[in-house]
């Protein structure tokens, strides 16, 4: 039979730009905006070029920078882009690991309300470089996008970067804690990890709320 076979052919898959086209994104109407990642510039003179790929990150805190505003406006394309292959989270499969990404780590729970960025400290070679971090997160509702009661949450990072041969760097490496009081050292590498956590907040806050109302006397009785 003519053609080879039965049937209509397979339609090829999705590339990785349709997938994420596919995706819903934050970015705003207006390009002339603050860019999130802290930097004073506009989003359009800063951290789009590279979100677009016409630039590679030129230092490790430009990496840090484009990638918290890439999470910032639901942005996975460019996670994908800027992860070294060394890192854990590294798929050869883009459009599975964009997906993944998309459902399980644009943080969709939360707002990103800041970025502190510390000195770059210089790693064993010319090729590897590390940065201190803190990310302050305002927990919202994911159905009506406003905040909720929960007082925003604070994490730290130390955070390693490699760069390619072609001078890009990339993120490598970096475990994310806690800084809510009484949780401090719990590493958290992911939404689910961070709405556990949340979960663990405010359980830890009613607690502490029931132990403050509590009749003094009664707190002081002996069993």
């Amino acid at each position: 039979m003519a053609g080879g076979g039965f049937g209509a052919p397979k339609a090829a898959p999705p590339t990785l730009d349709e997938v994420c086209a596919s995706f819903p994104t934050r970015l705003p109407e207006d390009l002339g905006v603050c860019c999130p990642c802290g930097s004073g510039e506009t989003y359009e003179r800063c951290c789009r070029t590279y979100h677009l790929g016409e630039k590679s990150a030129e230092s490790p805190e430009r990496c840090l920078r484009t990638r918290y505003s890439a999470f910032a406006y639901r942005l996975p394309k460019h996670i994908i882009a800027t992860t070294a292959k060394s890192n854990s989270d590294w798929l050869s499969d883009k459009t599975k690991w964009a997906r993944k990404l998309s459902k399980e780590g644009m943080f969709d729970s939360f707002r990103f309300v800041g970025l502190e960025v510390g000195e770059t400290e210089d790693g064993t070679n010319e090729r590897e470089a590390f940065l201190s971090l803190r990310v302050t997160l305002q927990p919202i509702d994911s159905k009506t996008k406003l905040n909720t009661q929960a007082e925003p949450m604070v994490f730290a990072e130390r955070s390693r970067f490699t760069r390619t041969t072609k001078g890009a760097w990339l993120y490598a490496s970096g475990d994310v804690t806690s800084e809510a009081s009484g949780l401090k050292g719990r590493v958290l590498n992911s939404e689910k990890d961070l709405g556990k956590l949340r979960s663990d907040v405010g359980f830890v806050d009613g607690i502490l709320k029931k132990a403050k109302d509590y009749p003094k006397d009664e707190q002081e009785a002996p069993p």
